[in-house]
């Protein structure tokens, strides 16, 4: 309704010509008063906050020492049992040697994984699950620093899956991660923020005090349904515009408004599987996004929400998820090009 709406008031100032900073600010000044005029008229679109109080879990005790401890998601049908081998023997054999490993077996066991410990095991399952056990550990030890993994390509093996699998592998198992600094709590290859928040193919490092303020993600991927699906406003768009359906795994690390992510890659790669880079590559520690928001939009697709819209509905995700806007010092708001005090008036 809101996009219909934008596309009928709004098409004058869809049609002007000039600085890009300039055209997205009237094209975004213009959506908010559509934005707020719909939220008088049709209050039942506006998005509850009920979510937070209802799937978070009390934390478990535990009297275990903080250290990098990673979760390993093992995946391995009956017909790539070899082939996650191999895989298992490349990621391992990255680990540094004073990390703990845990492992979650998904499918055909693996019970040969060199100094890892197996902590549980299912027939069938999903990202989700392994996330949950590491979750779990961060609300038990927030001084401690968490890795995930997971054996991507055995599922569809090809040279580019392999490529990438190297790529985030490298930098999730990397000192420069786990050692990043104080204004960090989420590192990885890559941090994209779009077409939403996401480390590209979903390996990383993260501080378990941030880790502990998400939501349990056994429940992230209904939460955000709830948010998109069952609201008129949202439902046409695709999954991976926002972080829906399989893609909510990937959404999860930075789903809280409170992260602060960085990334080791300086190669002109954004995300999908465009230009990923092959082999080893020089680390180089930054704050992310590392880029201008130009580098990411040139491949957004004309399906998703542009970028001065998405982030008034980032702003709802938030508050409907865990009652909460970014920081005024946060990156979203130098990145996106957007007054703070604005955004949270059109999306409370």
């Amino acid at each position: 309704l809101a996009q219909r709406a934008y596309l009928i008031v709004c098409p004058r100032v869809r049609g002007v010509r000039g600085p890009l900073n300039k055209v997205s600010s009237l094209s975004f000044g213009c959506f908010l008063v559509v934005h707020m005029v719909l939220g008088v008229l049709f209050p039942r679109l506006s998005f509850s906050s009920q979510a937070d109080s209802s799937f978070r879990t009390r934390a478990p005790s535990s009297s275990e020492p903080a250290s990098v401890v990673v979760f390993y998601n093992l995946f391995t049908s009956n017909s790539s049992v070899s082939l996650s081998q191999d895989i298992v023997k490349e990621q391992m054999g990255m680990v540094p040697p004073d990390y703990t490993v845990r492992v979650r077996s998904i499918g055909s066991p693996i019970n040969n994984v060199p100094n890892a410990t197996l902590i549980k095991h299912d027939d069938e399952g999903n990202e989700e699950g392994t996330l949950s056990l590491l979750w779990d550990y961060c609300r038990a030890q927030s001084d401690g620093t968490v890795v995930y993994i997971h054996n991507k390509g055995s599922y569809h093996p090809s040279p580019q899956n392999d490529s990438f699998r190297r790529f985030l592998t490298q930098a999730a198992l990397s000192k420069h991660c786990s050692h990043m600094q104080a204004s960090c709590n989420v590192c990885s290859s890559r941090m994209s923020p779009l077409p939403h928040p996401h480390t590209p193919g979903n390996m990383w490092v993260a501080k378990c005090d941030y880790v502990g303020k998400l939501m349990n993600p056994i429940y992230f991927r209904q939460a955000m349904n709830e948010i998109y699906l069952n609201h008129s406003l949202f439902r046409d768009i695709p999954e991976w515009c926002v972080g829906l359906g399989r893609f909510a795994a990937e959404h999860w690390i930075l789903s809280h408004p409170d992260n602060m992510p960085c990334d080791l890659s300086a190669s002109d790669y954004a995300w999908g599987y465009r230009g990923i880079p092959n082999g080893d590559y020089h680390m180089d520690l930054k704050a992310a996004p590392r880029y201008g928001l130009s580098k990411y939009t040139s491949r957004l697709a004309r399906a998703c929400q542009p970028p001065h819209v998405y982030v008034v509905t980032l702003m709802k995700e938030y508050a409907s998820l865990y009652n909460q806007h970014p920081s005024q010092s946060r990156w979203g708001w130098k990145f996106y090009d957007v007054d703070s005090r604005i955004v949270s008036l059109a999306s409370p």
